[in-house]
C-alpha cells in the first residue's frame, strides 16, 4: 500500500508543481538515516516520499489524524500509512519521539523528521530546532541528512486563494475540490539535500553539547535554503507574528 500511495503522491506532485531535487546521492543507499527538514507547508511531508527510493517514514503531529471530510479523510489515510503521530501536547512527547525514531533507525529505515516542530511563520528564515534529532543521533550513530525546501509556502500556502466554481455545480462536488484553494498549480519548488552529518555523544556538558550541536543542524538547513536562521522557538515566533 505504501508504495501505490508513494507513486500516486509522485505522479500527482510532478503534474501540479515544477519540482527540482538537488543532492539526492546524499541519501544512504542502506542502513539507517535520519532526514531533518525544515517546515514552511502541508506539502512538505509529501515531498520528503519522493526524496528517495529508499522507504522514509516521518513523525507527525496528531492533529493531521482528526480532520473531518474529505479533506480530513485524505489527510488520515495519508498520514496513517506514511508516518507515526506525536502529540505535541504531551509532556513526554519529546522522549515517545526520541523512542519512535530510534525503532525506526534500528530497523535499517529512514526517519523523517521537521525539528522546528511547525510551519513557521513568514518565509525567509529557518528557526531553532527540537534536541530529539541529536538525541536519537547519539543514540544510534545513524546519519542526520539535512533538506532544505524552499517555495513551498507559495505553492501550498496557508491562507486560502480564490477559485471560480460555477454556481450550477452541487455544494458536495464543490467542497471536494476546496483544496484547490490551497495550492498554486505550476509553482517552482525547489529541494536541496546536504552532506550527511554525523553527531556523537561527549563525555562532558552534553546539555550544552546537545544544544550546540542541534543548533549547528539547524544553520545548515538555513544555508542549504539561502535563509536566515532564527534561534527562536517557532511557536514562538508565530506568536510575535499574531501579535503583530
Amino acid at each position: 500500500m505504501y508504495w501505490i500511495l508513494r507513486c500516486v503522491i509522485g505522479f500527482l506532485l510532478r503534474r501540479v508543481f515544477r519540482i527540482a531535487f538537488i543532492g539526492r546521492k546524499n541519501i544512504p543507499r542502506r542502513g539507517g538515516f535520519i532526514v531533518a527538514i525544515n517546515h514552511r507547508a502541508i506539502v512538505d511531508s509529501f515531498l520528503m516520499q519522493l526524496l528517495t527510493w529508499r522507504r522514509i517514514t516521518f513523525l507527525a503531529k496528531s492533529e493531521y489524524y482528526t480532520g473531518s471530510g474529505v479533506k480530513g479523510w485524505l489527510m488520515r489515510t495519508f498520514f496513517r500509512i506514511v508516518a507515526r503521530p506525536v502529540d505535541r501536547n504531551d509532556r513526554r512527547a519529546g522522549r515517545k519521539a526520541i523512542k519512535t525514531m530510534n525503532e525506526i533507525v534500528d530497523s535499517g529505515g529512514g526517519a523523517g523528521i521537521h525539528p522546528e516542530g511547525t510551519r513557521v511563520p513568514g518565509s525567509d528564515a529557518v528557526y531553532k530546532g527540537k534536541a530529539s534529532v541529536i538525541e536519537v543521533a547519539w543514540q544510534t550513530g545513524v546519519p542526520v541528512i539535512p533538506v532544505a525546501v524552499i517555495g513551498t509556502e507559495v505553492a501550498n500556502p496557508k491562507q486560502p486563494r480564490e477559485i471560480h466554481i460555477p454556481k450550477w455545480v452541487p455544494g458536495s462536488v464543490a467542497r471536494l475540490f476546496g483544496w484547490l484553494r490551497y495550492v498554486r498549480p505550476g509553482a517552482m519548488i525547489t529541494v536541496i539535500i546536504g552532506e550527511p552529518m554525523y553527531f556523537y555523544e561527549p563525555h562532558l556538558f552534553k546539555g550544552h553539547a546537545r544544544s550546540v550541536q542541534t543548533r549547528s543542524l539547524m544553520e545548515r538547513i538555513a544555508e542549504l535554503a539561502g535563509a536566515e536562521y532564527i534561534h527562536l522557538d517557532a511557536e514562538e515566533a508565530k506568536g510575535h507574528a499574531h501579535e503583530a
